[in-house]
């Protein structure tokens, strides 16, 4: 009898440290997981949808700084007004001195920024350079980082006098890795 106690107790002790030994590898797991999905998430490509059919609370910044979906927005000097068709548009209208803060992850081989408008012209600047839409679209190539970073955007004036523009929405997208050839 004591004999089959003694074994029980042992057979005991080995299924408790198993089972713990089972949860703290789990545990280290879903850590790392945890690590290398929020590294792929950064990675990603992203769109922000500034017209009316985002399902994403566009706020009205003007006179003072806020945020929308990561993207720091200072209209101190300007205005980032969501429209709706009741109020005249399904875009954003941005002005002239409003500076948008976008976020960009560490990355090899740069990305390009694009900035699709709903209409009219759009003009914005930066690294000290001018870049003017084309149908509708202004496209900026973004250079390669080893640290995550972030880009500012300043609204000017257009070429066509106008302090607005028109955002229907902003990408992100990383560039590949060029081919290697063996």
């Amino acid at each position: 009898k004591m004999k089959r106690k003694f074994i029980a107790g042992v057979l005991s002790f080995l299924l408790a440290v198993s089972t713990m030994a089972e949860t703290a590898a789990a545990a280290e797991l879903t850590d790392n997981a945890e690590v290398s999905e929020a590294a792929q998430i950064s990675l990603e490509n992203r769109i922000w949808d500034l017209s009316s059919d985002t399902t994403a609370e566009r706020p009205l910044v003007e006179g003072t700084t806020g945020e929308f979906d990561g993207i720091l927005i200072d209209a101190t000097n300007g205005k980032f007004a969501p429209r709706t068709p009741e109020t005249g548009g399904t875009d954003t209208q941005i002005n002239a001195g409003t500076i948008l803060t976008i976020p960009v992850a560490a990355n090899n081989d740069g990305a390009q920024l694009t900035i699709t408008l709903s209409g009219g012209t759009g003009t914005v600047e930066i690294n000290g350079q001018s870049y003017t839409d084309a149908s509708k679209v202004i496209s900026v190539d973004l250079p390669a980082s080893e640290e995550d970073t972030s880009c500012d955007v300043t609204f000017v004036p257009n070429s066509d006098g106008s302090n607005s523009t028109y955002v229907a929405s902003i990408a992100l997208s990383y560039n590949e890795p060029a081919e290697e050839y063996p």
